[in-house]
């Protein structure tokens, strides 16, 4: 009947047959059924429903009982018992007896003449089974084919019939019981083909080729004839139909689909036995992978110091010399990761097509996030003359790069690259031999400019117009930032931190630099062989400038737990969890997503209800667990370093299910990091969790590879089906959530006491819950199933570096979501992040400042001894520098004294801009000679109120060491910064 076709797997009890199981005894076993299957096994009795969910059904039948199968009969025959049973209103009865009422008896006939020619289901085993047999016999050849075959695979050249005799008897000799009417296989002419050394003369790869053509050949020939065989007996049965008289059924293209699955699944399941398919071997070839990984770093470890030292002379010695490559023609892109995929490239080009100067400021956010945003005031026009910008050559600025290549003995002159970035043509290009521009791209035309975060020398820019990216080198990290600003101040979609551009009276402006007439300007400036030459800057040229250092975003990070269902069917039902077009960031993570019809189902799914203004920034997944970030189209402008990577549990009771997923990016000058995990369930294991999220933490490796993921980011959200409990009996914790008296059921929450004395997910923090916990309720209603305590599963966690600017905005949970025994989870947030700063166009010159550092000294560690204690000090305000060996050995306190710890020196002059840095401290262990060094913690200096003001100013820092996402110990010392002597005018 159609009236089953809406009804879900929950609801299968609504069935009139079940009601008329209720309806004779209440104690039927279809009625009492904990689910589905049960009830076709019809086990109710033995194993009944709780009675929470019984007496729901009895409340159901109470007002819809009238639907039972003998309520329809009696519809039918023209009976009034339908129309007294139940309290729903007659006339909606009516009209549901109307459309689910007995079939006349015609019909009733017509239909079973229809199932009477219907194979039973024996004789679809019979054929199946026939069908299984003729596909194993198509494989097989005769003895009679066999020189055949064997010229085939002999280069043409037909065997003798001594050759072809020794193979038919090693072949009789390996399958004694087979009889030759029954043909031989595959394997039998390759196993005798060996025994016999028949076929020597062509390549490994040439005989496997050669042999599966001939077998493909001889198998289709058999196949055409197999199907000319089935349809003349489709023929001689149509026609053996049409003289008896009866109707002829047409072709089922689905039923004949799903025996062909059915034939294909039994057709693998016997070559899987002979030749194991690859993914059944994954997890050891993985394993194998990583040893084999590992070997090759411990082989590489003891020279990578040395390699690095010869890496930066071989780059100096080749950007020294005066010559340079670059031919007309050649091809300067290369495929990179955290390149954009074509289609996103061609979404985001509709906005640079016209001149992109007025931005599209418009807030689509609510009054609280308005409150925080102090740079909504439109910008105005501001003409500034040539004359009056400081550096002005950057406006045109010159600069000699290296194509990157990972192979220290392919650096050389030919590498080397003359950029041009021309603010008044608004183009960047650069230059052949003959100082002819070999490739042109519109500033407009410039997707992605990414600093890279491991060597603060290179850089990638990514254009509409190129078919990859431009990954490149530059002679340090100084010319680098210089190229980065400029190229950031001529990008109409960025807004930059210049404030000696801005008009003295506004804050925020689109500066006109009028270089024309009289305003024009020669600059001495440096060639590529660094020799001074004189250059005319003509013209008019733009810059979105600002004295804000930061720029709002709003950020909406959601969990749910979708217990194997499908989206909602309707796209609305998400508006209140996931409010849509109000946020630029978009963070989804999903936990047991198994019953989707492929990988991209949620993808696309969200994709359609955002609509076309947002964009994929990434999307992973680890067994049932997804996590997708979207963001809108003129923001994903404004990000790169897109990174992310995934972590399953190898604890084996959870193995293949549990996990998490981590995806990382840069939004202008700040890191953001969206993370998520499912953990394993039950009450009594809150240690397993503990475990699993250390496991995650401490073994995925993005950004800085050695540091901890929690400990490196400026932004941290971790979001997910944590799957904490809340340790109280269920009475109490009905009447805390009746009461709304959410702060004492939280007293008993695993997470936050696991917090406190395990401590896990160091430094993170969580809103205020304020609603109803999420787990466990009923898939079809709002009430709880009273089997173990509601609990809040389902959280947002966010973690911050010290002075970071974040605010939380929300933090809820939408229980009208019905979709699965969870209810989803969200949270907003406005982020700062800090703009691009512009150096170069600084008119007061201040000094560029160098950190300089005393002892620095680990206390209260508890990670165990280290045996060589390493430290790595990154910043990326400043170059690389090499890992520092303490004295000691074998210690859990070690010191790294002052001589042997390297200045920092920062590539920039904006003390605004250094105070909203931060220096990460790296402690590595390394053992034994070629033993690979291993991360043993992470510690986080802020630079906020110790730069400006403080120079030649001692500053002691003491500071946590996180390792695995917990604080293992503390760092400490003290360190000055003192103005970078001899430096050279930028």
């Amino acid at each position: 009947m159609s009236y089953f076709d809406g009804l879900g797997e929950n609801e299968w009890w609504q069935n009139p047959v079940v009601l008329s199981d209720f309806h004779k005894c209440e104690q039927g076993s279809l009625w009492n059924a904990r689910n589905f299957k049960e009830a076709l096994l019809s086990i109710g009795l033995e194993s009944p429903a709780d009675l929470t969910e019984l007496e729901r059904r009895k409340r159901w039948y109470r007002a819809n009982g009238w639907k039972s199968a003998e309520m329809i009969q009696d519809y039918t025959t023209g009976g009034n018992k339908w129309n007294s049973a139940g309290s729903s209103d007659p006339v909606l009865c009516e009209e549901w007896m109307e459309v689910h009422k007995l079939v006349p008896a015609e019909e009733q006939s017509r239909r079973k003449r229809w199932l009477d020619h219907q194979l039973s289901d024996e004789q679809l085993q019979v054929r199946r089974a026939w069908l299984l047999q003729r596909s194993q016999d198509a494989r097989r050849i005769h003895f009679s084919e066999l020189g055949d075959l064997l010229a085939q695979l002999n280069d043409g050249v037909h065997p003798s019939d001594d050759e072809i005799q020794a193979i038919e008897d090693a072949i009789r000799a390996d399958q004694k019981y087979h009889s030759i009417f029954e043909g031989i296989t595959r394997q039998d002419v390759m196993k005798a083909m060996k025994a016999t050394r028949f076929y020597i003369g062509a390549t490994k790869e040439e005989r496997m080729r050669s042999e599966q053509e001939a077998l493909e050949a001889l198998q289709k020939e058999e196949m055409d004839r197999l199907e000319e065989e089935a349809a003349h007996l489709a023929q001689e049965a149509f026609e053996e139909l049409e003289a008896a008289g009866e109707e002829y059924v047409p072709f089922d293209e689905a039923a004949d689909a799903e025996e062909e699955e059915y034939l294909k699944a039994l057709e693998e399941e016997e070559n899987a036995k002979m030749n194991p398919n690859e993914d059944d071997l994954e997890m050891a070839w993985e394993l194998h992978k990583e040893e084999e990984e590992e070997e090759i770093t411990e082989n590489s470890e003891d020279g990578h110091r040395e390699a690095m030292k010869k890496r930066q002379r071989t780059l100096e010695e080749a950007f020294a010399k005066e010559e340079y490559g670059g031919e007309m023609g050649d091809e300067d892109t290369d495929a990179v990761k955290g390149e954009l995929v074509d289609d996103v490239k061609a979404a985001l080009e509709d906005l640079v097509k016209d001149d992109g100067w007025k931005e599209d400021e418009t807030s689509r956010w609510n009054a609280k996030q308005e409150e925080v945003e102090d740079s909504m005031a439109a910008a105005n026009d501001f003409v500034l003359p040539l004359r009056e910008v400081a550096n002005p050559q950057y406006l045109k600025g010159y600069f000699t790069l290296m194509k990157y290549t990972p192979s220290v003995n392919l650096i050389s002159t030919s590498q080397k690259r003359i950029w041009v970035v021309d603010h008044f043509t608004q183009c960047f290009y650069n230059l052949a031999k003959n100082n002819r521009i070999r490739k042109e791209h519109a500033a407009k035309k410039l997707i992605q400019l990414e600093k890279n975060v491991l060597d603060n020398t290179r850089l990638r820019m990514m254009f509409f117009d190129a078919s990859h990216s431009y990954d490149v080198q530059f002679v340090n990290a100084n010319e680098r930032e210089r190229f980065y600003e400029t190229a950031s101040a001529i990008r109409s979609v960025i807004r930059v931190f210049a404030p000696d551009l801005v008009g003295e009276n506004d804050v925020k402006s689109r500066v006109i630099i009028d270089g024309t007439g009289a305003n024009a300007l020669s600059v001495i400036c440096p060639d590529a062989s660094s020799k001074p030459v004189k250059r005319q800057l003509v013209g008019e040229c733009r810059i979105n400038a600002t004295r804000h250092l930061t720029e709002p975003i709003s950020v909406w990070c959601g969990t749910f737990n979708i217990g194997g269902h499908r989206p909602p069917k309707r796209k609305e039902d998400l508006q209140r969890w996931m409010p849509r077009g109000k946020y630029e960031i978009y963070a989804i993570a999903l936990q047991e997503a198994s019953f989707r019809t492929h990988d991209n189902e949620w993808t696309d799914y969200v994709q359609d209800y955002l609509g076309e203004d947002y964009l994929p920034i990434a999307s992973m997944f680890i067994w049932d667990i997804i996590l997708l970030v979207m963001a809108s189209k003129r923001s994903l402008l404004k990000i790169t370093n897109i990174e992310g990577s995934t972590r399953g549990t190898v604890h084996k009771s959870a193995c293949g299910n549990k996990g998490g997923i981590i995806i990382s990016m840069q939004y202008l000058e700040t890191s953001l990091c969206f993370c998520t995990c499912h953990l394993t369930a039950r009450n009594e294991h809150f240690a397993m969790r503990n475990s699993m999220l250390e496991e995650i933490i401490g073994n995925i490796r993005l950004g800085i590879l050695d540091a901890d993921v929690t400990a490196q980011f400026d932004h941290v959200f971790f979001f997910g089906d944590f799957n904490y409990r809340c340790d109280v009996d269920v009475s109490k914790a009905e009447t805390f959530i009746k009461s709304n008296n959410y702060e004492e059921l939280l007293a008993h929450d695993q997470l936050i006491k696991q917090q406190n004395s395990a401590g896990i997910l160091h430094g993170f923090l969580e809103p205020v819950i304020k609603f109803a916990p999420t787990y466990r309720l009923n898939v079809t209603s709002s009430e709880y199933v009273l089997k173990s305590s509601p609990s809040y599963c389902d959280r947002v966690l966010y973690k911050s570096m010290l002075d970071s600017w974040i605010k939380c905005t929300g933090y809820s949970s939408d229980p009208d979501l019905i979709l699965s025994e969870h209810r989803p989870v969200s949270a907003t947030f406005i982020v700062r992040c800090v703009r691009p700063v512009l150096s170069c166009f600084m008119k007061s010159q201040r000094p560029v400042p160098e950190f300089v550092f005393d002892d620095i000294t680990v206390k209260e560690y508890t990670g165990g001894a280290i045996r060589k204690p390493t430290l790595c000090i990154c910043a990326r305000f400043a170059p690389n520098t090499e890992p520092i060996l303490s004295r000691e050995t074998n210690t859990a306190t070690p010191i790294w004294k002052k001589e042997t710890i390297p200045v920092l020196t920062s590539v920039t002059q904006v003390q605004e801009y250094l105070e909203t840095r931060h220096i990460l401290l790296v402690i590595l262990e390394g053992s034994e000679r070629r033993e690979v060094k291993q991360g043993r913690g992470t510690g986080v200096i802020t630079l906020k109120g110790r730069v400006i003001g403080k120079e030649d100013t001692h500053t002691e820092f003491e500071t946590d060491i996180v390792f695995r996402g917990k604080s293992i110990g503390k760092l400490s010392g003290s360190f000055m910064w003192r103005a970078l002597k001899h430096a050279k005018e930028e």
